[in-house]
C-alpha cells in the first residue's frame, strides 16, 4: 500500500510474509495511525531508503532504526495453547509468550487479543455457553480494564515520531457512543391479553400487590408504563448532540425472549420513529443462538419494519461463539457487530476500544464484519460485579479516562428497564454522570 508521497510512507522489514502478520500491521499502522506503509524483504533496499523504518526481523540494523524481534505465532497456520504471562516494557504492561522466540513482541499481543485466539481454544463455558471474562488473559493478569493494546499502539506512535518527527500520524482520536438494548419495551403494556393476564394472575398469586397496583394504574391510563423512558433518553442525546445505537429484540415469546410481539402496532411504531432519527441494529434472540434461518428472519422483521437495510448487531445475552456466530452474520449481510464485551465483567475483552476487521483463524482470512467494541453495561455494574452506583461510577469513569488518552470508541450499553424498581436507585443518575463526563 503506497501513497502518492512516498517518503512520508513507513518502510518495514520482514523476511517472511503471513496472512496473519499483515492483518496486524493494517490494523496498527493502516487503521489506527492512519499511516501507509511498504513490506520489503530486501536488506540493501531497506539500508539504503530514507525512508522512516520498521524492522520486523532478527536481523540487528543498528540503534537508529526501530527493531522488533518477531514471535512465532505471527507466522503460524495453526491454533495451539499459548504459554502467556504479564511483564511490563516501557513502562506499560505487556504479554509476554512463554518459551517463545522473542522477548518483546507488542504485534504478536495485539494479534493474540484482537483476532480473540484463547476463544478458539477449550475453555468451560457459563450457564449460556458464553466465554467467561474469569478465563481471560487479561482478567488473569488483571489488565481488563485496562486498552493495553491501544497504549502498545499508543508506543508505535510516539517511537515513530521520535525517530521521525515530522511523519504524519494520526494522534489519539476519541468518540462517545451510547448504544442500547431494547429487550423489553414495555413493562406493562403491548403484551397480548394472554401474557397481560397470565402476568397478572402470578401477582395475585405472590401477594405482589405493588406490582399489581401499578400494573393497572398503566393500563388505564393513570400513569406512563415504567420502561417508556425513550424521551427522556432522547432529551439527554439532543442536549449532549450525541449519535446512539438501539439494538432491536425481535424474536418469538421464549424464556429470555419477552419483547413485545414484533407485529404489535404500537411497538412497530415506536421501532419506526427511533430508526428516522437514530442508527439501529438487530438485537438476535436468546432462540436464535447458531441458528443462521432464525436470525435471518429477524433480521428481515426489523427491516420491514424500520424500511431500512440492517447491517448492525448485537447478540442478546451478549451469546457469542466464535466462530459460528461471526459466520452467521457475515452470511446475514450484518457488516458490523456490537458484542464484543463480556457480560460479566467491564472492561476491554480484545484488548482495545478501536474497532477492528474480524481475523477468522479457523480460515486465516480477514473478514468483512467489523467488530465494534463496547466497555460497559448496567447489568454488568450492578449485576455481574455487584457494585454501588458510586463504585459503578467510578470504575466507569477510569475507564473514559484511558479511552481519552489512548483513543477509541468509549461505547456505553443501556437498558431501559434499568430504571424501574428500588434496586436501580441512584443508577439513572449514574447514566447521566456517566454521559456529561464522557461527551467530547
Amino acid at each position: 500500500m503506497s501513497g502518492n508521497n512516498k517518503d512520508k510512507d513507513l518502510l518495514i522489514f520482514l523476511e517472511n510474509k503471513s496472512p496473519r502478520l499483515l492483518y496486524t500491521v493494517n490494523f496498527i499502522f493502516r487503521y489506527v495511525l492512519g499511516m501507509n506503509f511498504n513490506l520489503v524483504s530486501d536488506k540493501e533496499v531497506f539500508i539504503s531508503s530514507q525512508r522512516l523504518k520498521l524492522n520486523y526481523s532478527n536481523h540487528d540494523f543498528g540503534d537508529e532504526i526501530l527493531s522488533i524481534c518477531p514471535e512465532r505465532i505471527l507466522f503460524e497456520n495453526h491454533i495451539s495453547d499459548k504459554l502467556i504471562k504479564s511483564s511490563i516494557r516501557d513502562g506499560l504492561p505487556y504479554l509476554e509468550f512463554v518459551g517463545g522466540q522473542s522477548d518483546f513482541d507488542p504485534l504478536a499481543g495485539i494479534f493474540f487479543l484482537i483476532s480473540r485466539y484463547e476463544e478458539y481454544l477449550p475453555f468451560s463455558p457459563d450457564d449460556h455457553g458464553r466465554f467467561k471474562a474469569s478465563s481471560s488473559i487479561l482478567s488473569k493478569n488483571n489488565l481488563l480494564e485496562f486498552p493495553i493494546v491501544d497504549a502498545w499502539i499508543d508506543w508505535f506512535r510516539n517511537k515513530l515520531k521520535f525517530f521521525h518527527p515530522n511523519i504524519p500520524i494520526q494522534e489519539p482520536n476519541y468518540h462517545f457512543i451510547p448504544s442500547y438494548d431494547i429487550d423489553h419495551a414495555r413493562a406493562y403494556s403491548w403484551k397480548g391479553w394472554k401474557r397481560a393476564s397470565g402476568a397478572l394472575a402470578k401477582d395475585v398469586v405472590r401477594f405482589n400487590f405493588p406490582s399489581i397496583k401499578e400494573r393497572v394504574s398503566v393500563w388505564s391510563g393513570k400513569m406512563k408504563d415504567p420502561f417508556d423512558i425513550f424521551e427522556d433518553w432522547d432529551g439527554l442525546h439532543r442536549k449532549h448532540g450525541l449519535s446512539p445505537i438501539y439494538f432491536w429484540l425481535l424474536g418469538d415469546y421464549g424464556f429470555y425472549d419477552k419483547n413485545p410481539s414484533y407485529k404489535h402496532p404500537k411497538f412497530r411504531s415506536l421501532i419506526k420513529n427511533i430508526s428516522n432519527q437514530y442508527n439501529i441494529g438487530i438485537h438476535p434472540s436468546y432462540g436464535s443462538y447458531l441458528d443462521q434461518k432464525k436470525t435471518a428472519v429477524e433480521i428481515q422483521r426489523l427491516e420491514n419494519i424500520s424500511e431500512k437495510k440492517i447491517e448492525k448487531n448485537r447478540f442478546h445475552f451478549l451469546r457469542l461463539s466464535i466462530p459460528e456466530s461471526y459466520r452467521i452474520l457475515i452470511e446475514a449481510g450484518i457488516k458490523e457487530d456490537h458484542s464484543m464485551a463480556y457480560p460479566d465483567a467491564i472492561g476491554f475483552r480484545a484488548g482495545t476500544a478501536q474497532p477492528f476487521y474480524w481475523y477468522d483463524l479457523e480460515k486465516e482470512e480477514v473478514t468483512t464484519l467489523r467488530i465494534h467494541p463496547f466497555q460497559i453495561m448496567d447489568v454488568t455494574l450492578k449485576n455481574y460485579m455487584g457494585l454501588s452506583p458510586e463504585k459503578g461510577l467510578q470504575r466507569s469513569l477510569s475507564i473514559i479516562e484511558n479511552i481519552k488518552k489512548y483513543g477509541g470508541n468509549f461505547v456505553s450499553l443501556w437498558h431501559n428497564n434499568s430504571y424501574h424498581g428500588k434496586e436501580w436507585d441512584k443508577w439513572g443518575e449514574v447514566y447521566t454522570q456517566i454521559i456529561s463526563n464522557a461527551k467530547v
